[in-house]
């Protein structure tokens, strides 16, 4: 008796164990599709998308929606479905779709590269922007003046007073013109009255260049001493060429007497400069 019982109690533990394992078979028969069957309609949508066949892609993946409470498979439907509707020119669609998509899924991403620009732009037009997190204020202590001061700072104020003034009197100093001396040499535009030639000496004209009627004007600058002599020359511009001009020019300038430039009471030197001018007459 007690060996068919335990018999029994065998069968009994191996029919659960079978249930236990295959009961996924069965589970078509109550009205719940099976995992591959989800799985295969979506592969179905996709080949049918894959192949321009828009609408019956949209069929098969509505038909997904109908069979699944899966989050997995449902953002995969409504992913594909806002796609498929997007190709067929129904974008009105496309974007209730990604917008029911992001609802459960507002973390989902795609590699661009794949998929139309279009359809990227509106991708990433309605996805929501990652929440962040609000940043902790700080409280900042208000920072502590230092005690007033019963009494001024009496000694800084004449220093910076001295300073100061002694700052003024040194620009005083250098604008206040300083006093002109006899013989000073001074900028022509500076005097009061400019040199005065009283002798001139015209300069022998080259027998080269004159043969060959080279014509022109050397301009000298000749500084004129306090006492209206020419005590240096320098040639501002000349006459090119191995006709000697510049030198007959600078020659005759050397001689000349001047009144000299006057500053007030003072005779000073200046330099002004002398056109000589070589043509036939």
């Amino acid at each position: 008796m007690r060996k068919k019982l335990s018999q029994k109690a065998v069968i009994i533990s191996v029919l659960i164990f079978l249930l236990t394992q295959f009961s996924p078979l069965f589970s078509y028969e109550k009205g719940i599709p099976q995992q591959s069957e989800i799985t295969e309609l979506i592969k179905a949508g996709k080949e049918l998308y894959e192949n321009g066949e828009y609408k019956e892609a949209i069929i098969t993946f509505l038909t997904v929606l109908t069979k699944t409470q899966s989050v997995d498979e449902l953002s995969e439907a409504y992913f594909n479905l806002s796609l498929a509707y997007f190709a067929d020119g129904q974008s009105q669609k496309a974007e209730e779709y990604l917008q029911k998509l992001f609802e459960i899924r507002p973390d989902k991403t795609i590699d661009e590269r794949y998929y139309p620009l279009s359809f990227v732009e509106l991708f990433n037009r309605l996805k929501p922007e990652p929440k962040t997190e609000p940043k902790t204020q700080t409280k900042i202590e208000p920072e502590k003046k230092p005690p007033l001061k019963t009494q001024p700072d009496v000694e800084a104020k004449p220093e910076r007073k001295t300073e100061a003034k002694s700052k003024i009197e040194e620009q005083e100093a250098k604008d206040t013109p300083q006093p002109v001396k006899e013989g000073d040499l001074l900028p022509l535009n500076q005097v009061d009255i400019p040199p005065e030639p009283i002798k001139k000496v015209y300069p022998e004209y080259p027998a080269v260049a004159r043969r060959m009627n080279i014509q022109g004007t050397v301009i000298i600058n000749a500084l004129i001493s306090e006492k209206g002599d020419v005590i240096s020359t320098a040639i501002i511009r000349g006459i090119k060429g191995p006709f000697k001009l510049n030198e007959a020019a600078q020659k005759a300038v050397q001689k000349w007497k001047f009144k000299p430039a006057m500053k007030g009471s003072k005779a000073v030197k200046v330099w002004k400069p002398i056109a000589i001018r070589f043509a036939e007459k």
